[in-house]
């Protein structure tokens, strides 16, 4: 039941935070949403941070999951990218908010924890230092985040390709700089 109970005040938030200004939304517009008592609310989130933490964190998990079920790195990108723009409009009023701060440290945070996942599933021992991991890891979260940011909003988005380009990012197939390069590459026109 507290699962349940949980999804529920989430559900509630996601509803309010999709219609209405999400600086508005307080615990007692939650309660009132959801037909529950503030003790409730309390027992199972402690501030409306904490149910924005728990949403991030329970779409992580879903999208990790269904990565983790794709046929390939592309299907898994493609995934991934649809995710991102199912969430744009919800990633975006909340980035809108006196939350910014806190929203933007959660989307980076939340790109690098599917992105730690998905690695987890390759299951492939990598053999590079645990800090050049992290740094990786980092770099790769705020880039991507970006890019969704960028991308996510625009009417007519062509998800296979903007996943594509993604995979080949993630999948070093997309490589502007390499160690034998003295000076930067020249950029074609294609």
């Amino acid at each position: 039941m507290p699962a349940n109970m949980k999804q529920r005040i989430a559900s509630a938030f996601t509803q309010l935070a999709r219609s209405g200004d999400v600086d508005k939304i307080t615990v007692t517009s939650l309660v009132e949403a959801c037909g529950i008592s503030r003790q409730t609310f309390y027992y199972h989130f402690q501030d409306i941070l904490d149910v924005i933490q728990w949403c991030f964190q329970q779409s992580v998990e879903q999208t990790a999951l269904l990565c983790r079920k794709a046929e390939g790195p592309q299907q898994a990108m493609e995934l991934f990218v649809d995710s991102a723009v199912e969430n744009h409009p919800l990633i975006l009023r909340l980035l809108r908010s006196q939350l910014r701060a806190q929203m933007e440290a959660l989307l980076i945070r939340s790109i690098r924890d599917t992105l730690v996942q998905l690695l987890r599933s390759c299951g492939t021992p990598l053999d590079i230092p645990l800090a050049d991991v992290d740094t990786a890891l980092d770099f790769y979260a705020f880039a991507i985040g970006g890019l969704l940011l960028q991308h996510c909003g625009q009417p007519h988005l062509d998800r296979e390709q903007l996943a594509g380009r993604l995979c080949r990012l993630l999948t070093g197939q997309l490589v502007l700089f390499s160690p034998q390069l003295s000076t930067l590459p020249k950029v074609s026109e294609a």
